[in-house]
């Protein structure tokens, strides 16, 4: 079908030096996004989309050198691929079908980042949780019967048990050293899907640095309750904004 990409700047640099990231996207609220360091990746981002999804048949895309000049990666993945390729114009926003789903997906993630206090500068972490999710939510008003973006793309049912048990930026257990050391506290930021088995998470340390562990778990409302795991998670954040 048609496909639309873009480049969204992040706000400030982010906590693994990401300053932007290309999102794709369709008509049907599928949106995937793909952290960079720089602008000029852009093409290096259509490949590993064209690698985890397929071929776009048709994309469109703005005036921005990085995916307009002949000498570009991303020039070479369109020729490669053979994709039929528009070009839009300045400031044409209603050229392209899917700039409503890159408004919702940034809107998502604002509301996500007050509501939680999450820092700005995990929003890489963020836009790209709340691309998985959309896609994988159940839309009533894209068709008569529903049906869930990613399997309009893709054609198999999706799996959500990875989603299903934590919240962006929720406050979380994990053990460190294989699943063998001793239950430290952390911040949920997402699946870590191209790492360790099916059911591994990125997990916010203490020291502000990302980890992917699989040993992860809630803490119950009965610990919540109690001072000493009020104490922990609230030392938890206390570091985090030093550390900022």
């Amino acid at each position: 079908g048609e496909w639309f990409t873009d480049t969204v700047f992040g706000r400030v640099k982010s906590r693994d030096g990401m300053t932007c990231g290309q999102i794709f996207a369709n008509e049907s609220y599928f949106a995937t996004f793909y952290p960079m360091d720089k602008k000029s990746k852009a093409g290096d981002a259509l490949r590993v989309f064209c690698n985890e999804f397929g071929i776009p048949d048709k994309l469109v895309h703005d005036g921005a050198k990085e995916m307009t000049g002949n000498k570009t990666e991303f020039q070479r993945q369109v020729i490669k691929h053979d994709i039929r390729s528009r070009q839009s114009e300045a400031e044409q926003h209603n050229q392209s079908p899917a700039e409503g789903v890159v408004r919702e997906v940034r809107r998502r993630w604002y509301r996500i980042m007050f509501r939680k206090k999450v820092p700005k500068v995990y929003w890489d972490y963020g836009m790209r949780w709340v691309c998985e999710t959309m896609s994988r939510t159940f839309l009533r008003d894209q068709r008569i019967d529903g049906g869930v973006p990613l399997t309009m793309v893709t054609g198999e049912t999706p799996d959500i048990s990875p989603y299903l048990e934590f919240g962006f930026y929720d406050r979380v257990w994990y053990r460190d050293n294989a699943g063998l050391g001793l239950q430290l506290p952390g911040r949920w930021l997402g699946v870590a899907t191209n790492v360790g088995a099916m059911m591994c998470y990125y997990i916010l340390q203490a020291n502000g640095y990302v980890v992917c562990c699989s040993t992860v778990s809630n803490p119950t409302n009965l610990e919540l309750q109690t001072d000493e795991v009020k104490a922990t998670f609230a030392d938890f954040d206390a570091s985090i904004d030093a550390m900022l």
